[in-house]
This record gives structure tokens, sequence and C-alpha cells, in this order.
């Protein structure tokens, strides 16, 4: 009953079907990654959109699409493996789980945005991008970001998980090196993104570190108190390790009092040599994508690969 009242409040129990945007890029390749392993892991109806490399001529070659589905059956067989591991640790009459009921592949030379808002008529609860061109700084305000998505991520209402693959840095994420990182605010967008770490975290047999940074409050500051510093971030992380022991993904928690959270988030990628960060984002009015200033960093600064999960 308690898991069922909280599958309730959440996002990612509520996702049924899925689309998969991608190109041959190193963002595609990380979104086919990611986004096979969360249909792996909810056992859910998937659909992979794929699109020909940016600066190719775009003439559709038969066979192309299958790196892509390749790539995505390769994730979702390997989240099916190891649910039967933990299974047969509880049970051995546990049996294979099955894949989604059907996996989609269509293979796109049209404008990303047009096929997609197209695709997207027929009813989909969340999309993975993985496009080179998804998500690039604005060259008229630093701040902002160009998108050739722009329109879907505005308008569409469930999550866009946009891949950023950064594909000069070592280690590259693969699923037998997963280290999850995931910055933990409160706020409904971060939950959603929390959720969605997790789900990948599960279906590759790793863990998850969830990192609250919280400013210190007016009356901490005067009191001195540590504990009355870190109470507020504790707090936000006590749900989230609940979370991992529903879904048997080990959380680990790690609280810091700071004025600005992004320094500490740099650090912490560096000091639990992290590989994949998962940020939630919400869009806000204005000219250009502007996530806020603190994701805005993060996507200049973040020396590995992310998941933005806009909602």
């Amino acid at each position: 009953m308690e898991r069922e009242e909280a599958e309730a409040r959440g996002f990612v129990p509520h996702v049924e079907r899925l689309l998969i945007t991608a190109d041959e890029g190193e963002c595609g390749k990380l979104a086919a990654l990611l986004g096979g392993l969360f249909v792996g892991d909810r056992k859910i109806m998937a659909t992979v959109l794929d699109f020909e490399p940016i600066g190719k001529e775009r003439t559709v070659q038969p066979g192309l699409g299958k790196r892509i589905e390749n790539r995505v059956k390769m994730a979702i067989e390997l989240a099916a493996s190891n649910h039967v591991k933990k299974s047969k640790k509880d049970s051995e009459k546990e049996e294979l789980s099955p894949l989604p009921a059907q996996l989609t592949t269509k293979l796109s030379d049209a404008q990303p945005c047009s096929a997609i808002l197209r695709e997207l008529k027929k009813g989909y609860d969340m999309i993975f991008v993985g496009l080179e061109d998804a998500l690039f700084q604005n060259g008229k305000s630093p701040d902002t970001f160009s998108s050739s998505i722009e329109q879907i991520i505005r308008e569409f209402k469930g999550a866009v998980a946009i891949a950023v693959a950064r594909d000069d840095v070592e280690p590259r994420v693969g699923v037998d090196s997963m280290n999850i990182l995931v910055p933990a605010t409160g706020t409904g967008h971060s939950r959603i993104a929390v959720e969605v770490a997790i789900a990948i975290a599960k279906a590759c047999n790793c863990g998850v570190t969830a990192l609250n940074v919280s400013p210190p409050s007016y009356e901490a500051l005067f009191e001195g108190s540590t504990t009355k510093h870190l109470k507020p971030g504790r707090e936000v992380l006590k749900d989230i390790k609940a979370l991992g022991q529903r879904e048997g993904v080990s959380v680990k928690r790690v609280v810091e009092v700071r004025r600005e959270p992004e320094p500490a988030i740099l650090s912490q990628i560096k000091k639990g040599k992290h590989n994949l960060v998962v940020v939630g984002a919400n869009v806000r009015p204005g000219e250009g994508l502007f996530f806020g200033h603190s994701v805005t960093l993060l996507l200049q600064k973040t020396p590995c690969s992310l998941l933005v999960v806009s909602s």
C-alpha cells in the first residue's frame, strides 16, 4: 500500500509510451543507451525515431536506422538480464522479465522538430533526445541555448530528457561503468530527474549519488548550529533514499551548505568520479531556451556527460 501510494504521486510509474529520437552522433548513442535502459527497466512500449547526422547528405540509407535500434535493444536486454539476476536472489522461480510489448523503429530525413511533432500526435509520455543540435549555446546570449526542438521542449507536457555527450572525456558512460550524480533541490522538476536517474541506475545495476546543496538559513547563521544548517537538505534526501529502497537502488546522500550550488556539484563530480549527471530543468520564459542560471552553468562547465530532464 505504501509503494502504491508513493507511485501514485510519482512521474515515472505513469510513463507508458516512450519516444527515443537520435542521430548517429555521440549524443544519439548516449540517448539510445539511456533510453533503452529506461525502457528495459519499466518494460514499456517504445519507438525509436532515427535521424541522419547533421552535415551529411539527407539520403536515407537502408539499414542506417539499425545502428541506433540495436543500441536500444542491447540496453533493453541488459536491463532485463539485470532484473533477472536480482530476482533470483529472492526467488529461484522468478522468470525472465518480458521485453516491451513493441519496439518500433522509424528512419527520418525530415527536420527533427517537425518529424517529432508528427510522431507525438500518436501519444507519448516522455522523450529521450540525442541530437547534435538539440542543445547548444546561443551566440546572442551566453545564458540561453538554441535548439532544433525548442518548440517541443516548450510545449510537450511530458518530460524531455536531452542527452549531452562529452566524448572527449574519459571514462565514457557505459553500462558497466555508470556512475550517476543527481542534484536534488526538492522542486518538482528536480524530483522527476531523480526518478529518471534511479530507473536508469536500477536497469544497469548501479547506485546513485544524490547531492543537495542548500544555502545557510538566516537563523542558523546566528545560532552557529551545523545540524540546523544541514537539516533542510537531509529532509530532501530522506524521501529519495526511500525511493531508492523501494526500487532496490543504493542511494548515497551528500548534503552541503553553500551559497552557490554549482561549485559543490562540480567538486562532487571530480571527487566521486561521476561520468553522468542527471539534472532537472524548468524552461523559463523568454527568447531562446533558458533553464535558469544553475543548469546553464552546469551545461557549460560540467566535464562529464549530462542528461538534462526538462519538465
